[in-house]
Protein backbone atom coordinates (compact mmCIF):
# COMPACT_ATOMS: atom_id res chain seq x y z
CA UNK A 1 0.00 0.00 0.00
CA UNK A 2 1.23 3.47 -0.87
CA UNK A 3 0.36 6.87 1.10
CA UNK A 4 -0.04 9.91 -0.53
CA UNK A 5 2.44 11.67 0.96
CA UNK A 6 2.37 15.15 -1.14
CA UNK A 7 -0.79 15.42 0.38
CA UNK A 8 -0.06 15.37 3.92
CA UNK A 9 0.76 18.14 5.98
CA UNK A 10 4.66 17.88 7.10
CA UNK A 11 3.52 17.19 10.88
CA UNK A 12 2.04 14.09 9.04
CA UNK A 13 4.53 12.75 7.69
CA UNK A 14 6.73 13.02 10.31
CA UNK A 15 4.16 11.28 11.88
CA UNK A 16 3.56 8.48 9.18
CA UNK A 17 7.75 8.06 9.16
CA UNK A 18 8.14 8.02 12.60
CA UNK A 19 5.30 5.39 12.80
CA UNK A 20 6.88 2.97 10.29
CA UNK A 21 10.56 2.99 11.40
CA UNK A 22 8.86 1.99 15.26
CA UNK A 23 7.10 -1.11 13.24
CA UNK A 24 9.92 -1.94 11.42
CA UNK A 25 12.18 -1.82 14.55
CA UNK A 26 9.30 -3.69 16.58
CA UNK A 27 9.23 -6.56 13.73
CA UNK A 28 12.79 -6.82 13.77
CA UNK A 29 13.21 -7.27 17.36
CA UNK A 30 10.14 -9.46 17.72
CA UNK A 31 11.10 -11.95 14.84
CA UNK A 32 14.66 -12.43 16.05
CA UNK A 33 15.05 -15.15 19.02
CA UNK A 34 16.91 -14.80 21.93
CA UNK A 35 20.59 -16.39 22.43
CA UNK A 36 20.05 -19.97 23.04
CA UNK A 37 16.77 -20.56 21.10
CA UNK A 38 16.15 -20.94 17.22
CA UNK A 39 12.70 -20.20 15.61
CA UNK A 40 11.09 -21.90 13.47
CA UNK A 41 7.67 -22.33 11.69
CA UNK A 42 5.59 -24.83 10.16
CA UNK A 43 2.26 -27.07 10.21
CA UNK A 44 1.90 -30.32 12.26
CA UNK A 45 2.10 -33.38 10.21
CA UNK A 46 1.51 -37.33 11.42
CA UNK A 47 2.42 -40.34 9.31
CA UNK A 48 -0.68 -41.50 7.16
CA UNK A 49 -1.74 -44.99 7.19
CA UNK A 50 -3.99 -45.78 4.27
CA UNK A 51 -6.37 -48.79 4.92
CA UNK A 52 -7.28 -50.40 1.90
CA UNK A 53 -9.42 -53.44 0.36
CA UNK A 54 -7.52 -56.45 -0.37
CA UNK A 55 -10.19 -57.24 -2.65
CA UNK A 56 -12.41 -55.49 -5.76
CA UNK A 57 -16.00 -54.80 -4.41
CA UNK A 58 -18.77 -52.55 -4.41
CA UNK A 59 -18.58 -50.21 -0.71
CA UNK A 60 -21.87 -51.32 1.33
CA UNK A 61 -20.86 -49.34 4.40
CA UNK A 62 -18.69 -46.38 5.45
CA UNK A 63 -18.76 -46.25 8.76
CA UNK A 64 -16.48 -43.56 9.84
CA UNK A 65 -16.17 -39.92 9.24
CA UNK A 66 -12.95 -37.79 9.24
CA UNK A 67 -11.56 -37.10 12.59
CA UNK A 68 -13.26 -40.39 13.87
CA UNK A 69 -10.66 -42.08 16.43
CA UNK A 70 -10.39 -45.60 15.97
CA UNK A 71 -9.11 -48.58 17.90
CA UNK A 72 -7.09 -51.09 15.97
CA UNK A 73 -9.41 -54.03 14.59
CA UNK A 74 -12.37 -51.88 14.84
CA UNK A 75 -14.24 -52.32 11.89
CA UNK A 76 -14.53 -49.35 9.07
CA UNK A 77 -15.96 -50.20 6.24
CA UNK A 78 -17.96 -53.55 4.65
CA UNK A 79 -17.93 -54.28 0.33
CA UNK A 80 -20.41 -56.35 -1.31
CA UNK A 81 -19.89 -59.80 -0.62
CA UNK A 82 -22.69 -61.67 -2.17
CA UNK A 83 -20.62 -62.94 -4.94
CA UNK A 84 -18.00 -64.52 -2.84
CA UNK A 85 -20.30 -66.17 -0.19
CA UNK A 86 -21.32 -68.99 -2.09
CA UNK A 87 -17.95 -69.89 -3.24
CA UNK A 88 -17.40 -69.89 0.72
CA UNK A 89 -20.54 -72.41 1.07
CA UNK A 90 -19.28 -74.57 -1.79
CA UNK A 91 -15.71 -74.95 -0.42
CA UNK A 92 -17.08 -75.70 3.15
CA UNK A 93 -19.36 -78.61 1.50
CA UNK A 94 -16.56 -79.92 -0.62
CA UNK A 95 -14.59 -80.01 2.48
CA UNK A 96 -16.71 -81.77 4.76
CA UNK A 97 -17.76 -84.23 1.74
CA UNK A 98 -14.20 -85.20 1.99
CA UNK A 99 -13.71 -85.32 5.35
CA UNK A 100 -16.77 -88.01 5.60
CA UNK A 101 -15.30 -90.24 3.00
CA UNK A 102 -11.90 -90.09 4.73
CA UNK A 103 -12.91 -90.75 8.05
CA UNK A 104 -14.52 -94.17 6.77
CA UNK A 105 -11.35 -94.94 4.40
CA UNK A 106 -9.55 -94.49 7.75
CA UNK A 107 -12.04 -96.63 9.53
CA UNK A 108 -11.75 -99.13 7.03
CA UNK A 109 -7.86 -99.30 6.41
CA UNK A 110 -7.80 -99.69 10.46
CA UNK A 111 -9.65 -102.56 10.30
CA UNK A 112 -7.60 -104.33 7.62
CA UNK A 113 -4.66 -103.75 9.24
CA UNK A 114 -5.63 -105.84 12.24
CA UNK A 115 -7.46 -108.13 10.57
CA UNK A 116 -5.32 -109.17 7.83
CA UNK A 117 -2.03 -110.42 9.83
CA UNK A 118 -4.46 -112.34 12.21
CA UNK A 119 -6.09 -113.64 8.82
CA UNK A 120 -2.95 -115.22 7.69
CA UNK A 121 -1.90 -116.64 10.91
CA UNK A 122 -5.08 -118.88 11.07
CA UNK A 123 -4.57 -119.46 7.56
CA UNK A 124 -1.57 -120.65 8.52
CA UNK A 125 -2.33 -122.41 10.96
CA UNK A 126 -4.80 -123.90 9.14
CA UNK A 127 -2.52 -124.74 6.89
CA UNK A 128 -0.15 -126.29 9.27
CA UNK A 129 -2.99 -128.79 10.32
CA UNK A 130 -3.87 -129.70 6.92
CA UNK A 131 -0.25 -130.47 6.01
CA UNK A 132 -0.16 -132.83 9.20
CA UNK A 133 -3.34 -134.71 8.85
CA UNK A 134 -2.51 -135.38 4.62
CA UNK A 135 0.47 -136.47 5.97
CA UNK A 136 -1.06 -138.88 8.39
CA UNK A 137 -3.78 -140.25 6.66
CA UNK A 138 -0.87 -140.78 3.30
CA UNK A 139 1.13 -143.15 5.56
CA UNK A 140 -2.17 -144.70 6.51
CA UNK A 141 -3.64 -145.61 3.56
CA UNK A 142 0.15 -147.18 2.36
CA UNK A 143 0.08 -149.00 5.55
CA UNK A 144 -3.28 -151.10 4.54
CA UNK A 145 -2.50 -151.10 1.15
CA UNK A 146 1.06 -153.31 2.05
CA UNK A 147 -1.86 -155.35 4.54
CA UNK A 148 -4.14 -155.79 1.65
CA UNK A 149 -1.70 -157.19 -0.54
CA UNK A 150 -0.48 -159.55 2.26
CA UNK A 151 -4.12 -160.43 2.38
CA UNK A 152 -4.12 -159.25 6.24
CA UNK A 153 -6.87 -157.23 6.08
CA UNK A 154 -10.02 -157.00 3.43
CA UNK A 155 -9.97 -154.81 0.43
CA UNK A 156 -13.06 -152.37 2.35
CA UNK A 157 -10.46 -151.14 5.08
CA UNK A 158 -7.61 -150.53 2.18
CA UNK A 159 -10.22 -148.30 0.32
CA UNK A 160 -11.36 -146.59 3.17
CA UNK A 161 -8.01 -145.28 4.05
CA UNK A 162 -6.75 -144.45 0.48
CA UNK A 163 -10.41 -142.48 0.13
CA UNK A 164 -9.51 -140.56 3.76
CA UNK A 165 -5.86 -139.74 2.59
CA UNK A 166 -7.20 -138.23 -0.85
CA UNK A 167 -9.88 -135.73 0.98
CA UNK A 168 -6.84 -135.12 3.18
CA UNK A 169 -4.91 -134.08 0.47
CA UNK A 170 -7.73 -132.06 -1.01
CA UNK A 171 -8.29 -130.00 2.42
CA UNK A 172 -4.51 -129.50 2.15
CA UNK A 173 -4.89 -127.92 -1.06
CA UNK A 174 -7.46 -125.94 0.09
CA UNK A 175 -5.88 -124.28 3.30
CA UNK A 176 -2.86 -123.68 0.78
CA UNK A 177 -5.02 -121.16 -0.96
CA UNK A 178 -6.82 -119.96 1.83
CA UNK A 179 -3.67 -118.78 3.11
CA UNK A 180 -2.57 -117.24 -0.60
CA UNK A 181 -5.38 -115.40 -0.26
CA UNK A 182 -4.56 -113.94 3.07
CA UNK A 183 -1.43 -112.74 2.13
CA UNK A 184 -3.47 -110.99 -1.08
CA UNK A 185 -5.06 -109.20 2.34
CA UNK A 186 -1.69 -107.02 2.69
CA UNK A 187 -1.60 -105.77 -0.84
CA UNK A 188 -5.38 -104.36 -0.47
CA UNK A 189 -4.09 -102.97 3.25
CA UNK A 190 -1.72 -101.13 1.16
CA UNK A 191 -3.87 -100.41 -1.87
CA UNK A 192 -6.49 -99.21 0.52
CA UNK A 193 -3.37 -96.86 2.25
CA UNK A 194 -2.69 -95.48 -1.00
CA UNK A 195 -6.14 -94.14 -1.40
CA UNK A 196 -6.10 -92.88 1.98
CA UNK A 197 -3.31 -90.89 0.93
CA UNK A 198 -4.84 -89.34 -1.97
CA UNK A 199 -8.00 -88.81 -0.36
CA UNK A 200 -6.14 -86.50 2.50
CA UNK A 201 -4.19 -84.74 -0.55
CA UNK A 202 -7.67 -84.05 -1.86
CA UNK A 203 -9.27 -82.55 2.00
CA UNK A 204 -6.03 -80.48 2.08
CA UNK A 205 -6.61 -78.99 -1.32
CA UNK A 206 -10.00 -78.46 -1.04
CA UNK A 207 -8.77 -76.79 3.01
CA UNK A 208 -6.77 -74.29 1.16
CA UNK A 209 -9.77 -73.84 -1.75
CA UNK A 210 -12.00 -72.86 1.69
CA UNK A 211 -9.68 -70.93 3.37
CA UNK A 212 -9.07 -68.83 0.12
CA UNK A 213 -12.51 -68.03 -0.06
CA UNK A 214 -13.02 -67.58 3.25
CA UNK A 215 -9.68 -64.99 3.57
CA UNK A 216 -11.45 -63.36 0.53
CA UNK A 217 -14.99 -63.01 2.74
CA UNK A 218 -12.83 -61.68 5.61
CA UNK A 219 -11.64 -59.00 3.55
CA UNK A 220 -15.15 -57.70 2.79
CA UNK A 221 -14.56 -56.44 5.89
CA UNK A 222 -12.71 -53.91 6.14
CA UNK A 223 -10.61 -53.09 9.65
CA UNK A 224 -8.36 -50.46 11.22
CA UNK A 225 -4.63 -51.93 11.36
CA UNK A 226 -3.92 -49.82 14.52
CA UNK A 227 -5.59 -47.45 16.88
CA UNK A 228 -5.61 -43.96 14.95
CA UNK A 229 -7.71 -40.89 13.90
CA UNK A 230 -9.69 -41.09 10.50
CA UNK A 231 -7.98 -38.30 8.33
CA UNK A 232 -9.19 -38.66 5.07
CA UNK A 233 -12.42 -40.70 3.67
CA UNK A 234 -11.36 -41.39 0.68
CA UNK A 235 -14.79 -43.19 -0.06
CA UNK A 236 -18.54 -43.19 -0.21
CA UNK A 237 -21.17 -46.33 -0.09
CA UNK A 238 -22.11 -47.60 -3.71
CA UNK A 239 -18.95 -46.72 -5.09
CA UNK A 240 -16.88 -50.08 -6.46
CA UNK A 241 -13.31 -50.25 -4.71
CA UNK A 242 -10.77 -51.81 -6.63
CA UNK A 243 -8.01 -54.47 -4.87
CA UNK A 244 -5.60 -52.20 -3.42
CA UNK A 245 -7.66 -49.21 -3.44
CA UNK A 246 -7.72 -46.90 0.11
CA UNK A 247 -10.89 -46.24 1.66
CA UNK A 248 -9.42 -44.46 4.45
CA UNK A 249 -6.24 -42.58 5.52
CA UNK A 250 -5.18 -43.15 9.36
CA UNK A 251 -2.94 -41.22 11.29
CA UNK A 252 -1.45 -41.47 15.44
CA UNK A 253 -2.38 -38.56 17.23
CA UNK A 254 0.43 -39.46 19.24
CA UNK A 255 3.15 -39.15 16.76
CA UNK A 256 2.35 -35.90 15.03
CA UNK A 257 5.32 -33.35 14.56
CA UNK A 258 6.09 -29.98 13.36
CA UNK A 259 7.48 -29.93 10.25
CA UNK A 260 9.34 -26.84 10.00
CA UNK A 261 12.29 -25.09 8.36
CA UNK A 262 15.63 -23.62 9.79
CA UNK A 263 17.86 -20.74 7.74
CA UNK A 264 21.21 -22.73 6.87
CA UNK A 265 22.70 -20.16 9.22
CA UNK A 266 21.63 -21.85 12.42
CA UNK A 267 21.58 -25.20 11.44
CA UNK A 268 25.14 -26.24 13.20
CA UNK A 269 23.64 -25.23 16.33
CA UNK A 270 21.21 -28.54 16.09
CA UNK A 271 21.55 -32.09 17.26
CA UNK A 272 19.08 -34.96 17.36
CA UNK A 273 17.33 -34.70 20.84
CA UNK A 274 17.30 -30.58 21.76
CA UNK A 275 13.83 -29.59 23.49
CA UNK A 276 11.84 -27.78 21.48
CA UNK A 277 8.35 -25.77 22.31
CA UNK A 278 5.75 -25.56 20.22
CA UNK A 279 2.93 -22.60 19.86
CA UNK A 280 -0.21 -23.84 17.71
CA UNK A 281 -3.27 -21.18 16.75
CA UNK A 282 -5.49 -23.34 18.23
CA UNK A 283 -4.15 -23.24 21.72
CA UNK A 284 -2.00 -20.01 21.65
CA UNK A 285 -1.25 -19.29 25.33
CA UNK A 286 0.20 -23.15 25.90
CA UNK A 287 3.21 -24.44 24.96
CA UNK A 288 3.48 -28.07 24.25
CA UNK A 289 7.01 -30.05 24.87
CA UNK A 290 8.69 -31.66 21.68
CA UNK A 291 12.34 -32.64 20.83
CA UNK A 292 14.02 -32.34 17.51
CA UNK A 293 13.80 -36.09 15.87
CA UNK A 294 14.78 -35.04 12.08
CA UNK A 295 17.35 -33.10 10.31
CA UNK A 296 17.67 -32.71 6.63
CA UNK A 297 20.63 -33.67 5.20
CA UNK A 298 20.89 -31.02 2.51
CA UNK A 299 19.25 -27.54 1.88
CA UNK A 300 16.51 -26.38 0.05
CA UNK A 301 14.67 -23.09 -0.54
CA UNK A 302 12.00 -22.26 1.76
CA UNK A 303 8.46 -23.41 0.64
CA UNK A 304 6.20 -21.35 -0.89
CA UNK A 305 3.24 -21.36 1.23
CA UNK A 306 5.51 -20.92 4.87
CA UNK A 307 7.34 -17.48 4.03
CA UNK A 308 7.09 -14.13 2.33
CA UNK A 309 8.42 -14.32 -1.26
CA UNK A 310 12.12 -12.50 0.31
CA UNK A 311 12.17 -15.04 2.82
CA UNK A 312 11.48 -17.92 0.17
CA UNK A 313 14.74 -17.19 -1.63
CA UNK A 314 16.69 -18.12 1.17
CA UNK A 315 18.05 -21.09 1.38
CA UNK A 316 16.87 -23.23 4.83
CA UNK A 317 17.06 -27.26 6.45
CA UNK A 318 13.83 -28.90 6.92
CA UNK A 319 13.42 -29.91 10.49
CA UNK A 320 11.01 -32.53 12.49
CA UNK A 321 9.97 -31.90 15.86
CA UNK A 322 7.79 -34.81 17.50
CA UNK A 323 5.45 -33.35 19.76
CA UNK A 324 4.85 -35.33 23.21
CA UNK A 325 1.32 -36.37 23.11
CA UNK A 326 -1.21 -34.59 25.11
CA UNK A 327 -4.27 -36.34 26.20
CA UNK A 328 -6.34 -33.00 27.07
CA UNK A 329 -5.83 -31.39 23.78
CA UNK A 330 -7.37 -31.95 20.01
CA UNK A 331 -4.05 -31.39 18.08
CA UNK A 332 -4.15 -32.24 14.28
CA UNK A 333 -2.44 -32.49 11.15
CA UNK A 334 -2.31 -29.18 9.11
CA UNK A 335 -2.37 -26.97 12.24
CA UNK A 336 0.08 -24.27 11.29
CA UNK A 337 2.72 -23.65 14.27
CA UNK A 338 5.87 -21.79 15.82
CA UNK A 339 8.68 -23.67 17.29
CA UNK A 340 11.24 -22.96 19.69
CA UNK A 341 14.52 -24.82 19.66
CA UNK A 342 16.54 -24.93 22.89
CA UNK A 343 20.41 -25.00 21.89
CA UNK A 344 21.41 -23.74 24.91
CA UNK A 345 19.97 -25.38 28.39
CA UNK A 346 20.00 -22.32 30.56
CA UNK A 347 18.07 -20.39 27.70
CA UNK A 348 14.91 -19.85 29.02
CA UNK A 349 11.96 -20.77 26.98
CA UNK A 350 10.33 -17.52 24.83
CA UNK A 351 7.32 -17.89 22.41
CA UNK A 352 8.17 -16.34 18.68
CA UNK A 353 6.01 -12.74 18.55
CA UNK A 354 4.19 -12.49 15.45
Amino acid sequence: MSFPIKRLTPVAVVVVLAALVAYALNHRASSAAPEGLIYANGRLESDRVAVASKVPGRIVEMLKQEGDAVKAGEVLARLDDTQIKPKVDQAKAAVAALEAQLKAKREEVAVARKEAPLGIAASQAQRTRAAAQAEQTRRDANRLANLKKEGAIDAHRAEQAELAAVAAATQLDQAERQLSQSKLAIDKVAAAETALGALEAQLNAARATLAEAQAALDETVVKSPSDGVVAIRAREPGEVAGAGGTLFELYDPNQLYLRAYVPETDVGRLKLGLAARVWVDAYPDRAFEARLTNIANRAEFTPKEVQTRNERAKQVFGVKLLVKPQPDARLAPGLPGDAAIRYNDNAPWQAPKS
